[in-house]
């Protein structure tokens, strides 16, 4: 079964966690469809849990999921702040986009309250200027109230898994985002829960385009 019926997607994570906390469950269920994870830097700046170790916890968590629809990068660089706007977007394009036949980027809110999802967020419709790519946000534990997805994902059969495997980021155990009820009710939307949908992943589709 396909995500929206794409064949393969990219996905930006600003830091190692970002798309694995946000989309994981979403990668789980829909096997058919290809995801490339880019993991930009080793963490966030003036984060002391940032260092090349926790790219091992991306790894580990994909092997844990024993999931095999996805495909592992890494950027050369640390920190997002090494490069300005345009060196990233070159790099992306040239590395990814060009390489690749998309059908869809997902990026990180735009209303968000850590500054570095911020950052990367425009990437998308930068990246798709000249391409028939979809633009897709997807939640963070991070994003503000009012952040207004249009999207939902079912994800109640993998949210164990997904959870499970969250376990491998041994370096945020102590964040309180990565507690179990934080990640239960991460997945909590109320307004779905009388359609009987009780727990769910969330995105907000900025560009569509049906091929």
């Amino acid at each position: 079964m396909k995500f929206l019926n794409f064949d393969r997607v990219l996905c930006l994570s600003p830091h190692p966690d970002d798309v694995e906390y946000g989309m994981a469950g979403t990668i789980l269920k829909f096997p058919a469809t290809w995801f490339d994870l880019l993991s930009l830097t080793y963490g966030g700046d003036f984060d002391l849990s940032t260092k090349p170790s926790r790219r091992h916890e991306i790894t580990n968590f994909w092997d844990e999921s024993a999931c095999s629809n996805v495909g592992l990068h890494f950027s050369p660089y640390s920190k997002l702040k090494e490069i300005d706007t345009a060196a990233w977007i070159n790099y992306i394009e040239t590395e990814f986009v060009k390489k690749f036949q998309y059908d869809a980027i997902f990026v990180p809110p735009s209303q968000d309250s850590h500054f570095e999802h911020v950052t990367v967020s425009p990437f998308g419709f930068a990246l798709t200027r000249t391409s028939p790519i979809s633009v897709i946000e997807y939640c963070s534990p991070s994003v503000l109230e009012t952040w207004i997805p249009n999207l939902y994902v079912d994800v109640l059969d993998t949210l164990e898994k997904k959870s499970q495997c969250l376990r491998t980021f041994e370096s945020q155990k102590d964040r309180t985002y990565f507690n179990r009820e934080a990640i239960v009710y991460f997945h909590f939307h109320y307004p779905l829960v009388k359609r009987g949908l009780s727990r769910v992943e969330r995105y907000r589709v900025l560009q569509h385009i049906v091929k």
